[in-house]
């Protein structure tokens, strides 16, 4: 099942959310989507036995978290998809879910590259990812008006604050909607579900 609720951002704004699981900030996660987390996070404690146990459920459960995210974005028509760069794939199957379902709508995800030095996470500052997240296409968002931004998990929120500010650089409408598709929330909700 997706929840909807509203996330705060290091940029200042808040943002709606449509995520599978949420903890709250330094809460380890539990249940399968734990990989998600695990696989970015090599101090998490899960052995390479463990964490293989943990791929392979959460692999079980993927089918029906995409479809879950397919009957929630056929209620929300986007214009604009959009990825978090990224040195892993994890947020793909979430991303080809949504391509699926929005077909016509511009897809941003190969404009904007990412510094392969640069982690996110909580001890990146936002500005180090407005340095580290960069466009690598001359485009115009002006016409970008509802907007679903896609990775695989949320800690700080730094990243997605980066694309934000490079969107409004790229005269990103100020009335524009930009809904967040992120399965594990590891940041504190503004308003629960």
């Amino acid at each position: 099942m997706v929840y909807e609720s509203t996330i705060a951002l290091p940029i200042g704004s808040t943002v709606p959310i449509a995520y599978l699981r949420a903890f709250e900030t330094r809460v380890a996660p539990t249940g399968p989507i734990r990989y998600l987390h695990a696989v970015r996070s090599p101090a998490g404690g899960i052995d390479q036995d463990n964490l293989q146990q943990l791929e392979r459920a959460y692999g079980r459960l993927l089918p029906g978290f995409l479809a879950d995210y397919q009957r929630w974005a056929q209620r929300h028509p986007f214009d604009t998809i959009l990825k978090v760069p990224s040195s892993a794939n994890h947020a793909d199957p979430y991303l080809n879910a949504l391509r699926g379902i929005f077909r016509d709508a511009a897809d941003l995800s190969a404009c904007f590259v990412k510094n392969p030095h640069w982690r996110a996470g909580l001890n990146s500052a936002l500005q180090q990812a407005i340095q580290a997240i960069t466009i690598d296409s001359d485009f115009d968002a002006s016409n970008s008006h509802r907007i679903v931004v896609v990775d695989d998990s949320i800690s700080s929120g730094n990243s997605v604050s980066a694309l934000i500010h490079h969107l409004r650089s790229r005269r990103l409408p100020e009335n524009s909607q930009i809904w967040l598709v992120i399965p594990l929330c590891l940041k504190t909700l503004a308003a629960a579900p």
